[in-house]
């Protein structure tokens, strides 16, 4: 069985396909599961224990007049690995095309796929309406494949490479990183200005946490995002985190967030490769619907902003921060909670350390 996985982006759409095609793998033990990949997201695609090979789709090369090369050499690309099945998890137009495109016998995607993506199909899917997470949805894909019998769906374990563990290792060594105490990951940025809650927010809920129980946090993010994270740290009184923005690739930051007790997060990619790893997740919402694209899995928490024209989905919020939907999450409740898993975190590891006595 040769199988091609087509879910080009984002970031925390490829995480939420990760359960479908792990129980694909667990299905075809010997199959060879291919995934059609943005060159940007490969290297997450490639955390995966259950893919073989994958297929860079030059995004902004193919956009360009110039690119049509480019589309032709995919195409080619794909028909050459002669795929038996093809799942195509993202649901829209271009996703649909190169699916079909690659002479598979039997391309699946969702009847309800965007910009007419669904005439590309030979088989559509209908996935039903209460179905809302996307985690769900891309399940549901595999699940009508196999005529409805019962499937276990869950996260694989992702990868974990040498080198992103030892870099790890370094950053946590160079910064001089206490490694007795609880280790907590701060996102304080995402792609949205709407989802993106303010400094102030993070640097008040790591002071009241910090007075209450002292772990040690780190900030996550690129380079770009560098100036955000010195402001939060301008902006504590009594934690002191360190700032790794801009100093982990994204398998260092897998490493990190494995290691980490739990992530207070905007809605953003590394919420949900937290999600995925088990670490416990603390998620502000405001203009999108966490029952469809919130941390997937137990023990995670969501706050979510009480206003009218919430999950509006508008990246640039119309209304002044004090009307908006982050004035209506407070600090001291995502700290609340926080300090309590954080408790019962250390409760729970001071008990196995007495069982091993």
């Amino acid at each position: 069985m040769n199988i091609l996985i087509i879910k080009p982006s984002s970031l925390g759409d490829i995480v939420h396909t990760l359960p479908a095609v792990h129980a694909l793998r667990r299905t075809f033990p010997d199959a060879v599961i291919s995934w059609l990949v943005n060159d940007t997201l490969a290297g997450l695609v490639e955390l995966s224990p259950d893919i073989d090979e994958t297929i860079i789709f030059k995004r902004k090369a193919m956009g360009k007049i110039s690119g049509i090369g480019e589309i032709f050499k995919l195409i080619q690309q794909l028909r050459q690995r002669n795929f038996d099945l093809v799942f195509d998890f993202q649901g829209l137009f271009k996703s649909a095309f190169f699916a079909r495109m690659s002479g598979a016998p039997l391309v699946i995607g969702p009847a309800d796929a965007r910009e007419f993506g669904s005439w590309f199909y030979k088989k559509k899917v209908k996935v039903p309406a209460e179905l809302k997470h996307a985690v769900d949805r891309n399940n549901y894909l595999v699940k009508d494949y196999f005529n409805g019998n019962d499937m276990e769906f869950h996260f694989p374990s992702l990868r974990c490479y040498d080198d992103c563990a030892q870099k790890a290792e370094s950053l946590i060594d160079r910064y001089e990183v206490p490694q007795d105490r609880p280790l907590v990951a701060i996102a304080c940025e995402s792609r949205w200005p709407s989802k993106t809650w303010p400094p102030e927010f993070f640097a008040k809920v790591m002071d009241i946490v910090a007075e209450e129980c002292n772990p040690v946090f780190w900030l996550l993010g690129t380079k770009a995002e560098l100036k955000t994270g010195e402001k939060v740290m301008e902006l504590c009184r009594q934690a002191h985190p360190f700032n790794f923005m801009g100093s982990t690739n994204l398998g260092t930051m897998v490493e990190l967030l494995r290691r980490s007790a739990a992530l207070v997060t905007n809605d953003s990619g590394p919420m949900h490769i937290a999600a995925a790893l088990k670490t416990p997740v603390f998620a502000m919402f405001g203009p999108t619907d966490p029952e469809l694209t919130g941390p997937y899995g137990d023990g995670n928490q969501v706050f979510k902003g009480d206003v009218k024209c919430g999950f509006c989905r508008k990246r640039e919020c119309p209304l002044p921060i004090e009307k908006c939907c982050k004035s209506t999450v407070s600090a001291e409740e995502v700290a609340e909670a926080l300090v309590a898993k954080i408790k019962e975190i250390e409760k729970s590891k001071q008990e196995g350390d007495h069982e091993e006595v």
